[in-house]
């Protein structure tokens, strides 16, 4: 595996600016990057930032059919996955493949943030785990 660090933590939120709010108010970590184009205009998201070059991904989806949307209705307001970011994410899923671990889709995303892939919980202990390698058009962050 070719693993560098937690890039992310999704948070899954039923409203995105109530979220915002209480992280500012509460720890005074202010929301960034507020996008309203993922999840095919079902989602709000944005990303408050944490060091390191990790941030929290807090999300908003009404897709009744989303993953997101399920997990909510399902167990609530939360952490949803862990972003690990990837160096050769072919190769991760590759070796991830040939252990017999299924892959969400059984394939590599192209999204906005980069190339992901999507191990669930019932292969890791109660997490999803999101495999990322960033490429050129990947949202970076702010002085790395």
């Amino acid at each position: 595996m070719s693993i560098l660090r937690v890039q992310h933590i999704g948070v899954v939120v039923r409203s995105l600016n109530e979220a915002c709010a209480q992280f500012k108010n509460s720890l005074g970590l202010e929301a960034i990057d507020f996008r309203d184009d993922q999840g095919q205009g079902m989602q709000l998201d944005a990303r408050i930032l944490l060091g390191n070059e990790c941030w929290l991904h807090l999300v908003e989806n009404w897709n009744p059919e989303s993953r997101v949307n399920q997990f909510v209705k399902e167990r609530g307001e939360g952490m949803d996955h862990l972003a690990l970011r990837t160096t050769d994410i072919h190769h991760d899923i590759d070796y991830l493949r040939g252990k017999g671990i299924p892959i969400f889709e059984d394939r590599i995303l192209d999204a906005n943030d980069g190339y992901e892939a999507f191990v669930y919980p019932d292969q890791l202990p109660g997490l999803t785990a999101e495999l990322i390698q960033p490429h050129a058009h990947s949202w970076t962050y702010p002085g790395s």
